[in-house]
C-alpha cells in the first residue's frame, strides 16, 4: 500500500462520514418539523 492510496482512502472515508452526518441532520430536522406540524394540527 502506498501513501497516496492511504490518503485517498482516508479522504473517501472523511467525505462519506460528512455526507452521513449531513443526511442525519436533515432527517432529524425533517422529522422534528413533521412531528410539530402533526401536533399543531391536533
Amino acid at each position: 500500500m502506498t501513501t497516496s492510496f492511504l490518503l485517498m482512502m482516508g479522504g473517501a472515508l472523511v467525505v462519506l462520514a460528512a455526507l452521513h452526518w449531513l443526511l442525519f441532520r436533515l432527517v432529524k430536522r425533517a422529522m422534528a418539523r413533521s412531528e410539530r406540524d402533526a401536533r399543531s394540527d391536533g
